[in-house]
């Protein structure tokens, strides 16, 4: 029986191991986090529900992309894109489902013959064939050979903080803030530095940049007081810059790396999940 391994459990990895399952094919689905979705991602707090990762799935050019969004019942449409349901990690739940789902695990080799080494030494495989969904520099670590300089990704220092306050949008955000949005729930903000700005301060702690940009959204408010939750998270890679421009990379035999990076950003990333399930599939007969 074929055995297909997907590395990520994002956009592009999920959308590979939909196609593929629908296919007939038993797919592993490995990820380094203890849920699915990627930067699709969500916090819970006692303050909240904040989406602290991309606001929304962003469309991309293949329209293909909005009828599998429609046919999840797990987002709805908003200007510009999708927004996952009951919070932004609950998107993809459902292409996860028939699949084996390998959560906090971590590959950091993966063989010729296609077994994966996860970072605590746990062996997996060998695999027909291996779909690598993650961040450009991560696949190159793993595949130093490959040439991905093409590409670029950027940082994002993130913080999610609340007040004793109803909470609504700022729509023009001063530096050095990318983006204020209201949390899922709660009275809460999740607010986005801007690139420059997150490069700068890129190495400082959680907690340091965590009460900087709280003490600066607090200002921009007008709210005296100190916030009642905080909370920051750095996405090494949250941002594409320059993409590769092609759907994927051919690593090894029978090993594809993709994702938003290859085109771009969500509505990308399945585009680049979706070609490279179809050239998997197209090496092999379904079961």
């Amino acid at each position: 029986m074929t055995r297909i391994a997907i590395i990520g459990a994002g956009m592009a990895g999920l959308t590979a191991a939909r196609h593929l399952v629908a296919d007939g094919h038993p797919v592993a689905v490995f990820d380094k986090g203890r849920g699915i979705g990627g930067r699709l991602a969500t916090r819970r707090a006692e303050a909240g529900t904040f989406d602290h990762g991309a606001p929304i799935a962003e469309r991309g050019a293949e329209t293909g992309f909005d009828a599998a969004m429609q046919g999840l019942q797990s987002c709805d449409a908003v200007p510009g894109g999708w927004r996952g349901r009951p919070a932004m990690s609950g998107l993809l739940k459902p292409w996860a489902l028939r699949t084996t789902h390998e959560a906090a695990t971590r590959i950091v080799e993966i063989s010729t013959d296609r077994r994966l080494v996860a970072e605590d030494g746990r062996r997996f495989g060998p695999f027909d064939a291996v779909i690598v969904a993650i961040p450009a520099p991560q696949v190159a670590a793993i595949f130093p050979h490959v040439d991905l300089r093409a590409v670029e990704m950027a940082p994002v220092w993130t913080v999610m903080a609340s007040w004793d306050m109803p909470a609504g949008e700022i729509a023009d955000p001063p530096a050095p803030f990318a983006a204020i949005l209201p949390a899922r729930t709660g009275q809460g903000y999740v607010v986005h530095a801007t690139q420059s700005w997150t490069r700068d301060n890129l190495e400082r702690t959680k907690d340091d940049v965590a009460d900087e940009l709280a003490n600066r959204l607090g200002t921009c408010l007008g709210q005296g007081s100190p916030p009642r939750h905080v909370a920051a998270h750095r996405w090494r890679f949250g941002r594409v810059v320059r993409p590769l421009n092609e759907p994927f990379a051919v690593c090894a035999e029978r090993v594809l790396a993709g994702g938003d990076w290859a085109l771009g950003h969500a509505g990308h990333a399945w585009e680049s999940g979706r070609a490279m399930a179809r050239t998997v599939a197209s090496l092999f007969s379904p079961r």
